[in-house]
C-alpha cells in the first residue's frame, strides 16, 4: 500500500479576526469559540510544520476571509505570514 504524507493545517480565529470582521457590518459572532476549520495540504516527510504553515498560509487566510465577507475589496490588502498568526495562531501553538 502506498503511503500518502498529509499535514493537518486547523486553524481557529483569534479576537483580531473578529474584530475585522464586526468592523464590516457590525454584526458580532455569536460563538466565535466554536469556529473551526481544518485544512489537509501535501508535505513532504521532513517538512517542519512552520515551514509548511508559511507554504500554505495565503490559501488558508483567503478561504477564512471568504469565510465571513465574499468582497475582496474589504478585506485587508496586505495579508502577511506575521498577521496571519495574529488572526489564527495562538502563540506556541504548530
Amino acid at each position: 500500500m502506498r503511503s500518502i504524507n498529509r499535514f493537518a493545517i486547523v486553524v481557529r480565529p483569534r479576537p483580531a479576526f473578529f474584530e475585522w470582521a464586526s468592523s464590516l457590518d457590525g454584526e458580532r459572532m455569536k460563538s466565535p469559540e466554536n469556529w473551526c476549520s481544518a485544512y489537509l495540504v501535501g508535505a513532504p516527510e521532513n517538512d517542519e510544520p512552520q515551514a509548511i504553515l508559511q507554504r500554505h498560509f495565503q490559501r488558508v487566510f483567503k478561504e477564512q476571509l471568504e469565510s465571513w465577507h465574499t468582497r475582496e475589496s474589504d478585506w485587508p490588502p496586505r495579508r502577511t505570514f506575521a498577521m496571519f498568526r495574529n488572526w489564527f495562531v495562538r502563540r506556541g501553538a504548530m
